[in-house]
């Protein structure tokens, strides 16, 4: 059962990214570029969190659905030695923890509108 509310609440995501698609960047060519996405996309998805944060997992797969390409690539075409995590926790605007073996990320509540 916990595995179709995780569906289900993967493709009201993927819907979420689709109705705000012009918001995000249209192509990421720099790293302030796929920072914005992220942070973007971190928005979008927060709004029907409680706690204001999502996953790692949804927020590739949402990045996926949204670019069809896939974090990896991004950070490999922009020649980056870094894991998406190591990214993010690089980022002012971006707060990411460790909470029971799953990495949660956020936006900086300042930078939320």
């Amino acid at each position: 059962m916990e595995a179709g509310k995780t569906k289900r609440s993967l493709d009201d995501q993927v819907q979420s990214i689709s109705k705000c698609q012009s918001v995000l960047v249209p192509e990421i060519k720099t790293v302030k570029g796929f920072e914005i996405a992220l942070i973007e996309i971190v928005k979008i998805l927060t709004v029907s969190y409680p706690n204001k944060a999502v996953t790692i997992a949804v927020l590739s797969q949402t990045f996926y659905h949204a670019y069809r390409e896939s974090v990896r690539a991004v950070i490999q075409s922009l020649c980056l030695d870094v894991t998406l995590i190591e990214l993010i926790q690089t980022s002012p605007s971006l707060h990411i923890e460790k909470v029971d073996n799953e990495w949660r990320i956020a936006v900086i509540a300042h930078l939320v509108e």
